[in-house]
C-alpha cells in the first residue's frame, strides 16, 4: 500500500515512479518497449531513507540550539520619581511577568529602581519607556502629563507635597 506517489515522465517517453509506505521508498524506472511496460530498476530504500531522516532531525536540532542564545543578564539602577507604597506597585508590576526581566525592585526611600535583566530581550531604555509610560518620571524619560494625571493623588510626586 502506497501512501504518496510520484510520477514523471522522462525525455525518451519512459516513466519515473517514486512512492513510499510505512515501511520502505520505492523507486522504479518503467519503459514502454513494444507497448508493455518492464520494471527496469526497483530499489527499497527504507535504510538509508530513515538515514537520511536521522540525519536531517539531527542537524535541525543543531542549528535550533545554536539559534537560541543564552541570557546575557545585567543588572542596574536610576532614579524613578514617586512617593508612596501604591507607586511602588504601579512602578514595579510591569515587569513582575515580563520576558527577559529576572527582579525589578522600587525603593520607597531612595528613589532608586534595581532591575535584573537580559540584555539580549530588553535594554534600560525600553525598561523606562515602561516606567514612564505607567506615569512615573525616570532620570531621563519622563511622563507624559496625560498619563501623569491619572496617578492617584497621594502618587503625584511632581507638585513636591509628598517629599
Amino acid at each position: 500500500m502506497c501512501f504518496s506517489t510520484a510520477v514523471m515522465t522522462l525525455r525518451d517517453g519512459s516513466f519515473f515512479y517514486a512512492g513510499h509506505t510505512r515501511d520502505a521508498i520505492v523507486l522504479h524506472v518503467i519503459r514502454r518497449m513494444s507497448g508493455s511496460p518492464i520494471i527496469i530498476v526497483g530499489y527499497y530504500m527504507n535504510i538509508l531513507f530513515r538515514f537520511l531522516c536521522a540525519l536531517a532531525l539531527t542537524l535541525g536540532v543543531a542549528v535550533s540550539a545554536s539559534a537560541q542564545s543564552a541570557p546575557v543578564w545585567k543588572d542596574t539602577s536610576f532614579t524613578v520619581s514617586g512617593n508612596c507604597g501604591m507607586c511602588k506597585k504601579t512602578i514595579e508590576k510591569p515587569f513582575k511577568s515580563m520576558s527577559g526581566i529576572e527582579k525589578a525592585t522600587w525603593d520607597k526611600k531612595t528613589k532608586l529602581f534595581t532591575v535584573r535583566y537580559d540584555a539580549s530581550i530588553t535594554s534600560v531604555p525600553a525598561i523606562k519607556k515602561i516606567i514612564a509610560g505607567v506615569g512615573y518620571d525616570t532620570d531621563e524619560v519622563k511622563a507624559s502629563d496625560e498619563t501623569y494625571a491619572t496617578l492617584p493623588k497621594c502618587c503625584r510626586y511632581r507638585d513636591g507635597s509628598h517629599d
